[in-house]
This record gives C-alpha cells, structure tokens and sequence, in this order.
C-alpha cells in the first residue's frame, strides 16, 4: 500500500487550516445541492442549525472557499473575507446560504467517462469548505444531517445515511433526499453521482440490527465488485468481535466507486478507487481499513487534525489485525517486518495539522499501527481487544484524545502507560515492546 499511500499524500495542495470559532456550535445540516455538469459547476443553499456556546458569541465565521459565490444569507448582511463568511449573531440560530461556484476538484470532482459525467465528493481535511458553507473542524459534529442532491435523472446519487426519497421532476433532474441521524461533521459528508450499478445486501449486526448494504459501483466494473465485496459481511462481523456493533447501524454500510485512484471513509459511505477493484479480492486490506473508520475517524472522531493517527493508525492496525485473522500469522508478519523495515523522521503528533503529506504519509500508515502492535504485545491481547472496544464504547458518536485511548488502556492493564504510549508517538525510530517489560 505505499504507493497508494504516496497518491493520497500528493492529492494537492491543503486549504490553510482555520480553528473552529468561538462561541458557536453546529448542530444539524440542510443541504441542498444541484450538479451542473455540463458546465461542472454547483449550486447549493444549506440551512445550518447553529448553538451559542456562550452567553455572547459574536459573529458566525464560516468557512467557504473562494471559488464559491455567496448570492445571499437569510440574515440579509453578511462580509466576505478569504475563505470565509462572517455573518451577524443569526435569529433563532438559524441561517440560510444561497450560493454557486465551481469548486477545487480537490474537493468535488467532475470527470467525464465516454460523455458520461461522474461526479464525486473527496472528504480530506479541511475540504468541506470548497464545495459548501460549514464550520469546517472535526471537533464540529452536527447532530444530524439531511442531503439532497438535484441531478441529471442519468445519473444515480449516493450519499452519507439514510435514503427517504427520489423525486423526479420534468426538466429531466432528480432530487434524491439522504437522512443522516447519528452525529456527523463537514468533511465526512460525502455525495457521489454516476451511472452507477446498485447492489444491496443485509449484514446481521451482532447488535440486532438487520444492516442495510448498498454498493454503487460503475457498469464496467459491476462484476469485478461483486466478488470483492463479498468480503464486507466477514470483514464487518470481525470488526464487531473486538469493536462492538457497528455504529450506525440504523443506516446503512455502503462503497461508492470514484474515478480517484485513492480511496476516503466518509461516514456509512466510504469511497473507493476503481483502480481498486479487480475482482481479485487483493485490496480486502484496504476496504478493512474503510470499514474500521466507522468506528475509529466516524464514531469516535479526533478533535483536532493534529492527531490524525487515532483516525487512520488505528483503521490501518485493524486492517492489520483482519489479515492476521483471514491470511495467517505469516502475512500479518510481513506487513509488520517491512513496517519495522522503514526509517522514520518525526512525531505521530504533527504539529502543523496542513502538513498533508505528513498526515498521510509512512509515520501515519506504518508508524502508527507498529505503535498499537507493540501496545498489544506489551499489554497482551486480551486487554488490548478491551481497551479498544472500552474507547470506542465510551467515546462513540462524540470526540476523543490520545488521553483517551491512553486512559482506556489502562483501565485494562491496571499500570501507567501514558509515559510510554507517549514515547513511542514523540521519538523517531520504531517502536517495540521489547523497550519496555511491563507486568502482564
């Protein structure tokens, strides 16, 4: 996986990181956006649903890309400054935004296969922003979320939980309506539209639940996918052994296909490369990654970018984790021997959360996971599989630390740990648990 590694790491450049502001805090999305492909533009109103965190918040500062136009705001004033909109404190807290652009392909991408427009959305961080106005932080989870997306009646549209309607109107569109109601923040959401192949399923929740499984997946590759994805039920059912149920289970697991050869874990519907889907099921590492997200990026969310190894070193060492389990000792040692192979320069904690390549490069995808295999070996299995199922259960559908994960572990292994967790991330060389003979 390096190489797709170095493709995620190179997408482009990151739009400069704006903390969330103070004083307010999003509480539920209405967006609606309409595709223009001819033209590979959008249109979009998005109704948020804001809360004063303080008993004087002052203005709302959004966030908005530059290549976006705001025609108007239900507040009726508004200031325009780069990146952002400022808006006075909003009646009720809520407010309305009309507004058109063609965003970055960064972040909403257009890409045209034999006169068929596809299109899709790319949740890196801090890219909400290009295609919609948000308080565009992790740390901003709305409470709920509804997306509709208008386009060519053609085209098939995929989104982030629930699907309530498709209407269909006479110029020749469709509005498709999503419901999302599990907390969920900005660069997560996700719309995906194309000639699509629907494929569904049902996995049986070890909590109960009968979850819905609905792949998109393009004509051509429609074969190649229903052999690779047949892994999702077992991959999702050992997930659940050590994590607990899946998180949103009410909803649905989905994959939409992407033209990127790159792949992203938007909440209940992670996008995946076509570049990736063979039918020879030599990616089921990567899709275990996706689904791993859901609980470790989607339910238990970062606070910051700066810690961005508990969203993907703890997906990646639970892909690890599902190959050991399918392939055997011998392949999960050799994901850890070429891991423990490599040099690496810097913390697991970056400081400088625009850093994009550092935030996905080798000391995220390899450090990390050598960072939680040497946890295990030093704390043993079986509290290491309670810790991570204690986190995810304590902090799920919220925000957690490194401090967090940290406090969990120990609650299973009854000594201190934080010194040398915090060891391994600090320092430059690999990790092991033969530095540190703790008591079993």
């Amino acid at each position: 996986m390096p190489a797709l590694r170095l493709a995620l790491a190179t997408v482009c450049a990151v739009t400069v990181s704006h903390h969330a502001p103070p004083g307010w805090r999003l509480r539920y999305v209405d967006l609606h956006v309409t595709l223009l492909p001819d033209t590979r533009a959008i249109r979009g109103e998005a109704r948020l649903f804001v809360a004063p965190t303080t008993g004087t918040p002052g203005e709302l500062i959004l966030d908005l890309s530059d290549s976006m136009t705001v025609d108007s705001v239900s507040t009726h004033t508004f200031q325009r400054t780069t990146g952002a909109v400022h808006i006075p404190v909003p009646a009720h807290g809520i407010i309305g935004i009309w507004y058109h652009g063609t965003p970055s392909s960064r972040a909403l991408a257009f890409t045209d296969h034999g006169g068929v427009i596809r299109v899709a959305s790319y949740g890196l961080p801090n890219s909400a922003r290009e295609w919609w106005p948000t308080l565009d932080d992790p740390s901003q989870k709305a409470d709920s979320a509804d997306i509709r997306v208008t386009a060519p009646t053609a085209l098939r549209v995929a989104s982030n939980g629930r699907l309530v309607a498709r209407v269909q109107h006479d110029n020749g569109t469709t509005t498709t309506h999503w419901s999302v109601r599990y907390p969920i923040y900005s660069d997560v959401i996700s719309i995906a539209a194309a000639d699509y192949v629907v494929r569904q399923g049902v996995f049986p929740s070890r909590g109960g639940t009968a979850v819905p499984l609905t792949f998109f997946v393009f004509p051509e590759d429609s074969t190649h996918a229903d052999s690779d994805f047949t892994v999702v039920p077992r991959e999702l059912a050992f997930m659940e052994s050590i994590l607990g149920p899946y998180p949103f289970a009410r909803e649905k697991y989905g994959i939409a296909e992407f033209a990127r050869k790159s792949f992203r874990e938007h909440q209940t519907l992670p996008s995946f490369g076509a570049a990736f889907i063979t039918g020879t099921h030599d990616n089921d590492q990567i899709i275990a990654h996706e689904i791993a997200h859901q609980w470790f990026g989607n339910s238990v969310t970062l606070a910051r970018w700066s810690d961005i190894w508990l969203n993907e070193s703890f997906a990646e060492y639970m892909a690890w984790r599902w190959i050991r389990a399918d392939r055997g000792d011998s392949a999960f040692a050799r994901l850890v021997d070429e891991a423990r192979g490599k040099v690496y320069h810097g913390s697991l904690a970056h400081a400088d959360s625009g850093g994009f390549a550092t935030m996905f490069g080798d000391l995220t995808f390899e450090k990390g996971p050598l960072v939680l295999v040497s946890l295990e070996a030093l704390i043993g299995k079986r509290a290491m599989d309670a810790a991570l199922a204690d986190y995810v259960r304590t902090h799920a559908y919220g925000l957690a630390s490194q401090q967090d994960f940290i406090a969990a572990c120990e609650r299973q292994y009854h000594h201190p740990l934080g010194a040398i967790v915090d060891e391994w991330v600090q320092r430059s060389d690999n990790p092991s648990s033969h530095d540190h003979q703790g008591p079993r």
